[in-house]
């Protein structure tokens, strides 16, 4: 490779590259090494320059999380200015990066993959970058730099960022389609790559799909029998198959190769949980030791103290939830019901109105909001949000008792 020339305009960000074919390679697989290059220069130049952006700069991101974040969200093309150069450009939009690292930050877990696909692909390139390397080994290099490359388009295509009408945020439909697309392209382009047989079956967990997910972690297990993510993910396609004991076996097998992950204590915590061993506790406070803002684990630390009755130190956990993830309808939510329950109905309609305040369309939310306001004998405020309930709630027959109710409270009302 030549030196290279690199040069940054306005909204646009591009890199060169210069190539020659040697002889052991193609013109294609030359011009396919220039463009990672130039590529991971145009990655880094705009990383430095959204940095100093106050839109980017005012997000509160971790170390290297802007650099694991943007390669999901930007397009970075190829052009050929001349014969053997290649660019790599990449049109900035701040405002719309911002956007989207704020919406791709709601999910933990889709940020810790990201994070892993940045390391693995940073190391390649690393690697890629030694003088002595020899032909077979730098195009193994430059395949997983792409299949990560697709493979980090997919996680954002997963990403749950949208609230549901229930409490939990969901992915696009849209979205899972995409994603499934791109996971089966990553996994096409050869190489067995473990991080590509990832994508494709958390792809296809998220569409309800746990069967050939679990094929897809095991091929990733032939590849990497060591693999941590690989066996966490079995574990839960596993479990949503309800073949639990298999699911524990492999969530052990996890802490086994893993000792420190907060994900895999958590996840047996749950699978403990199930079956109502109280150690489910005990691994989620291991979690929470190792990751103090593991939000899943405050969550379900919370449920399973508030099934033992321990209510005041349940609402201390969603606490936690809300105050990781202020914009959680899930913690605000739990943290009402959890406070009706000691009786602070003051306390639990904020909680309610803080869930109503990010998503609209909680249905549950509004139905307790409008209960409470009943209890209070605010009869007005209470049809208001009964109403509202009645709209939105679907007729399914776990709604039917509070349908009813909330009926007939309007129309009595209305009578009057």
């Amino acid at each position: 490779m030549l030196a290279a020339t690199a040069q940054a305009q306005t909204g646009e960000v591009r890199a060169t590259r210069e190539f020659r074919i040697a002889r052991v390679e193609t013109l294609e697989r030359a011009r396919s090494v220039a463009f990672v290059e130039a590529r991971q220069s145009v990655l880094l130049q705009a990383v430095r320059q959204l940095q100093e952006d106050p839109q980017i700069s005012n997000i509160p991101l971790k170390l290297n999380e802007l650099e694991a974040l943007l390669p999901a969200i930007v397009e970075v093309r190829a052009e050929s200015p001349a014969d053997f150069k290649v660019d790599a450009v990449l049109r900035l939009r701040p405002s719309q990066i911002a956007l989207r690292v704020k919406q791709l930050r709601k999910d933990p877990n889709v940020v810790a993959r990201l994070m892993e696909l940045w390391k693995d692909s940073a190391d390649s390139y690393q690697e890629l970058t030694t003088l002595a390397i020899e032909a077979g080994t730098r195009n193994l290099l430059i395949d997983r730099i792409n299949v990560n490359y697709v493979v980090a388009k997919v996680y954002a295509a997963l990403a749950r960022t949208e609230e549901s009408p229930a409490s939990a945020r969901v992915s696009s439909a849209k979205g899972r389609q995409v994603a499934r697309h791109l996971a089966e392209v990553a996994v096409s382009m050869g190489g067995n790559f473990v991080l590509a047989r990832l994508a494709l079956g958390d792809a296809l967990v998220e569409s309800d799909r746990p069967i050939p997910a679990e094929e897809q972690y095991r091929q990733a297990l032939l590849s990497n029998p060591s693999s941590v993510s690989a066996h966490l993910q079995l574990g839960e396609a596993l479990r949503l198959q309800e073949r639990f004991a298999e699911s524990l076996e492999e969530v052990r097998e996890t802490l086994r190769l893993a000792p420190s992950s907060a994900p895999a204590h958590t996840d047996l915590g749950f699978l403990l949980d199930l079956q109502r061993n109280d150690e489910a506790i005990s691994e989620y406070q291991a979690a929470l030791k190792l990751d103090p803002d593991y939000l899943e684990a405050h969550n379900y630390l919370a449920i399973a103290l508030a099934r033992q009755g321990k209510i005041p130190e349940a609402v201390e956990q969603f606490q936690q939830v809300t105050r990781i993830d202020p914009d959680s309808v899930l913690g605000y939510y739990n943290l009402g019901i959890a406070l009706a329950d000691m009786e602070k109905d003051d306390e639990s309609a904020e909680a309610f109105r803080q869930a109503v305040r990010v998503n609209p369309n909680h249905f549950n939310a509004r139905y307790n909001i409008a209960d409470l306001f009943r209890l209070e004998g605010k009869f007005d405020e209470s049809v208001k949000q009964f109403r509202e309930y009645l709209r939105l709630a679907p007729d399914t027959p776990q709604n039917q008792r509070n349908i009813r109710r909330a009926r007939e409270f309007v129309e009595i009302h209305e009578n009057r």
